[in-house]
């Protein structure tokens, strides 16, 4: 197995290939019908247990309590010098108050306004942040950040909780390139309309649906709703990988 993706919790995600490892919102909070890491979970990814031992980066597209907990992610980088940080200002802005001379070299911000591209690296990675308009009209002016960045030869965009429309990526596949790998919540999948502007403006080989309610609190069906999208999207050329639960991979 050269790297895999595995959900950690909601939308979080460790990344790893190529010797390397990104965890991207996996230290989260609850946000109903949306579950956090919890406390167990949470105690294992700030120990370092296991795969989250020597994380080289860390990825917080933006600071709502589903994507980021202040707490837990500050404990994380305490017990973790190695690791480097890199995300909106807002959630930098809220690190630096509770770190002080602990951010220092290590919690970087990107610009997050719309349209906004830059370069930073952090933990041994290149990463190209992009400013995203968050869905949802109750959160506009939410800074939210994408990443796009390579391990091992495979290249990821997690987009964060991007609105799912062209304006936010048209002309972005010129800049960035088109990824191996998609990460964004199940919309992308689920909705056509919003699966169209994934193949059409970010054209990714794989989209890799995150951000699901647990199953009892899937009351509205979306994780089956999105396996049918997948089936779609397979006979239009684009694989589709769910990860809904703790654990779930997708490996290449």
């Amino acid at each position: 197995m050269a790297g895999y993706i595995e959900l950690i919790a909601n939308a979080g995600v460790l990344a790893a290939a190529g010797g390397k490892k990104v965890l991207i919102d996996a230290l989260c909070g609850d946000a109903a019908p949306f579950a956090g890491a919890g406390a167990a979970l949470t105690e294992e990814l700030v120990s370092g247990a296991g795969e989250f031992s020597r994380v080289d980066a860390m990825l917080v597209t933006h600071a709502h309590p589903d994507h980021f907990d202040l707490s837990a992610v500050s404990r994380f980088l305490r017990a973790h010098p190695e690791t480097q940080l890199l995300t909106t200002p807002e959630a930098a802005a809220q690190l630096t108050g509770v770190l002080q001379k602990d951010a220092a070299g290590r919690v970087f911000s990107a610009p997050a306004a719309a349209g906004a591209v830059s370069e930073r690296t952090a933990g041994g990675v290149a990463f190209r942040a992009v400013g995203l308009r968050h869905d949802g009209a109750k959160f506009a002016g939410k800074e939210n950040l994408g990443f796009f960045f390579v391990l091992g030869g495979t290249r990821f965009f997690d987009v964060g909780d991007a609105a799912p429309v062209e304006a936010n990526f048209r002309g972005l596949a010129g800049v960035l390139g088109a990824p191996d790998v998609l990460i964004a919540p199940f919309p992308f999948l689920a909705r056509d309309s919003a699966r169209r502007t994934a193949e059409r403006w970010i054209a990714p080989k794989t989209i890799a649906a995150v951000h699901f309610p647990p199953q009892e609190k899937d009351f509205c069906g979306w994780t089956r709703q999105t396996r049918r999208a997948a089936e779609t999207a397979a006979g239009e050329g684009v694989k589709a990988a769910l990860l809904p639960a703790r654990g779930d991979r997708l490996e290449f």
